[in-house]
């Protein structure tokens, strides 16, 4: 019954980075598209104000699989989603992090 025990704790730590890697994945992609659809706006959004703006649906969740808020960083190049993993603090080696290029404008299609 132990080997069960550590072998089900093990699936379900993996199912957790798993989930939130996935989370972060989507977040960052709604981010970016946020940019393209309000590129009047500035801010940074949030997973609450994507929520809000109905830009993520009601099912989405704002939180990680550990309980903290995931969050978003938009550097001048890049948007960030992360999560703070097992420990629930951000800044440590268990973050999980999605990098990707911020794209500022749709792309628009050029004939010779």
């Amino acid at each position: 019954m132990g080997a069960i025990g550590v072998a089900v704790s093990h699936q379900l730590a993996k199912s957790r980075l798993d989930t939130a890697a996935m989370a972060c994945h989507r977040l960052r992609e709604v981010a970016q598209r946020h940019f393209i659809d309000h590129a009047d706006d500035a801010d940074c959004p949030t997973p609450t104000s994507l929520r809000a703006a109905h830009e993520i649906d009601s099912t989405t969740t704002t939180d990680d699989p550990w309980g903290t808020a995931y969050r978003i960083e938009c550097l001048p190049e890049e948007v960030i989603a992360s999560s703070a993993g097992p420990d629930r603090a951000f800044g440590s080696e268990d973050d999980i992090r999605v990098p990707g290029p911020r794209r500022r404008t749709a792309p628009v299609a050029t004939r010779p």
